[in-house]
C-alpha cells in the first residue's frame, strides 16, 4: 500500500469542489499496483470516477458516462494547473 500525502488529497478535493461545488468522498483503496511504481518517483494520489452498472469495475460490464468522463478530465486538469509540488 502506498499512502497519498494529504497535500495531494486536499488539492484533488479542492479541484472537485471548484468544478462541481460538491465535497469529495474520501475512501481507502487497495489499488496499490497503480501507485507503487510512481511512488518511487513522486507523491501520488488517485481520482476515482463513478462507473455505471452498480459500480462494477475492472470488468467488461464496466460503463462510464460521457458526463462523468468530462467531470473527471476537467477535475484532473484543474488539479494539474493548480497543484504546487513541494
Amino acid at each position: 500500500m502506498v499512502p497519498a500525502p494529504a497535500k495531494c488529497n486536499n488539492a484533488g478535493a479542492d479541484s472537485i469542489h471548484n468544478l462541481t461545488g460538491l465535497e469529495a468522498c474520501r475512501l481507502p483503496s487497495g489499488a496499490g499496483h497503480d501507485a507503487m511504481v510512481m511512488a518511487e518517483l513522486t507523491d501520488v494520489g488517485m481520482l476515482f470516477v463513478r462507473c455505471g452498472n452498480g459500480g462494477i469495475s475492472h470488468s467488461p460490464l464496466e460503463t462510464l458516462s460521457e458526463a462523468d468522463a468530462d467531470v473527471a478530465a476537467r477535475t484532473f486538469r484543474d488539479f494539474l494547473l493548480s497543484f504546487t509540488p513541494t
